[in-house]
């Protein structure tokens, strides 16, 4: 899932997404990678892991060091 708009962040505030996948899978905290890259001010980009929360969701949680889009 690729995101067209860059959302405000606040410096070292964490900040919380939820996905949902439509299919299911047998073994989904073994067999499924999902991670968000992230690109501070400068350019240097944070390549953020998802963590399976069971079923079919997965969370995903980032705080920006820097100040933001």
């Amino acid at each position: 899932m690729e995101s067209s708009q860059p959302k405000p962040l606040e410096q070292n505030c964490p900040v919380e997404w939820t996905f949902a996948s439509e299919q299911e899978y047998d073994d989904p905290f073994n067999k499924v990678m999902v991670s968000a890259i992230f690109i501070d001010p400068d350019g240097e980009r944070r390549n953020v892991p998802a963590f399976w929360a069971g079923g079919n969701t997965w969370h995903l949680r980032y705080s920006s060091h820097k100040i933001g889009e």
